[in-house]
C-alpha cells in the first residue's frame, strides 16, 4: 500500500512540474518591458486565469466534465478547453 502511494505521488509530482501556467514568447526572449492588456483582452480570460492547476492533467481528460464537477473554485476547464479547440479549428480553415 505504501509503495502504491509512493508511485502515485511520484506520478503526481511529475505531472505537476510539467504544467507551465504561463505564456512563453515564440522566440524565447523575454520582453524588454511589461506587456499590458486592454480591458477587452482582460475580459476574455475571466474564468480561465483563476484555475489553481489542481493537476487535472494527472489523469487523461475524457471530456466528461469531471473537472467541472470537482473544481473547488467552480470553474469549468472542459468548456475552456473546448473554446480553445474551436478557435484553433476556425484559424485553420
Amino acid at each position: 500500500m505504501i509503495r502504491d502511494l509512493i508511485v502515485d505521488m511520484t506520478r503526481f509530482f511529475t505531472q505537476y512540474h510539467a504544467v507551465e501556467p504561463y505564456l512563453l514568447p515564440a522566440d524565447g526572449a523575454p520582453p524588454e518591458r511589461e506587456r499590458l492588456q486592454s480591458p477587452i483582452e482582460r475580459d476574455r480570460i475571466d474564468g480561465l486565469y483563476e484555475c489553481i492547476l489542481c493537476v487535472y492533467r494527472l489523469f487523461r481528460c475524457r471530456v466528461i466534465m469531471n473537472c467541472a464537477d470537482v473544481c473547488p473554485k467552480g470553474l469549468n476547464p472542459a468548456r475552456a478547453i473546448e473554446k480553445l479547440r474551436q478557435g484553433v479549428l476556425r484559424q485553420s480553415f
